[in-house]
């Protein structure tokens, strides 16, 4: 009986080294790397194992695969490039980037060293920005010109007011002339 209660003491320490170890490793800056890794190593097997056909794609979506990736290179996501240079259909004797750039009718990006993904959100981030402004420009010209107009009103009324007084000036300037009597010079 002493042999099977040290036998089941071994396996308890052998079980809490295990989880002392496991625990250790989860706070290693190396363990994201390790199990980012493992995924792809993985992922490898699964291909070399289950043949699927590759599904067509459009060219649009080639595109955003290659901006993608580009991406993922570019940041340095060595092991998320992999996956996903596995599962998105990608061909990258398709495109490349003064491919991706003619296409997308930027080629005055073609030399610069962000990515092109990173690029088109700045870029869009800035319209938008400048949207923004004109937006407020024109609400400001459109203030203006209500002030304008408002004038404009005033000065009509205004000249509205001087027609009817001087057309009823001259209607009591012959009035008064039908008044006094009227002499007939011999």
């Amino acid at each position: 009986m002493a042999i099977r209660d040290e036998e089941v003491l071994e396996e308890q320490q052998q079980t809490k080294m295990k989880k002392d170890l496991m625990d250790h490793l989860k706070h290693h800056p190396l363990y994201n790397t390790l199990q980012a890794q493992l995924r792809a190593i993985i992922y490898d097997q699964l291909d070399e194992k289950i043949y699927k056909p590759a599904p067509t794609t459009h060219k649009i979506q080639e595109v955003i695969n290659y901006l993608i990736l580009e991406y993922l290179k570019w940041a340095g996501f060595e092991y998320s490039e992999a996956i996903f240079e596995r599962e998105a259909p990608c061909k990258q004797t398709t495109w490349n980037r003064a491919g991706v750039c003619a296409y997308l009718g930027i080629d005055h990006w073609q030399h610069h060293k962000q990515p092109l993904l990173y690029l088109l959100c700045e870029q869009s981030i800035r319209n938008n920005n400048q949207n923004k402004q004109k937006k407020q420009e024109d609400k400001t010209i459109e203030s203006f010109n209500d002030d304008e107009s408002i004038d404009l009103s005033i000065e009509q009324s205004i000249d509205q007011e001087d027609q009817t007084s001087s057309q009823e000036a001259i209607v009591d300037a012959y009035m008064e002339q039908l008044k006094t009597p009227y002499i007939v010079q011999k």
